[in-house]
């Protein structure tokens, strides 16, 4: 039996992302691309695939990393 895995790409944006890393100010309007269960970039100026799901997280607060 073979298994195909399709890759879901997931774009979360217009949030404001707030970095794990020390002292990184937090991002308004920013985008979080997201591959299956990897995070994939984050900022303001992330390219979307095309076809990437599109979340719109406007007015919404996002911690990418934190479990």
């Amino acid at each position: 039996m073979h298994w195909i895995h399709l890759a879901q790409t997931i774009a979360l944006t217009g949030a404001t992302v707030h970095p794990m890393t020390p002292g990184s100010a937090p991002l308004e309007s920013a985008t979080v691309l997201i591959e299956d269960d990897r995070i994939l970039a984050v900022g303001v100026d992330v390219e979307i695939p095309e076809d990437a799901e599109e979340l719109d997280l406007t007015g919404l607060h996002l911690v990418p990393g934190l479990i």
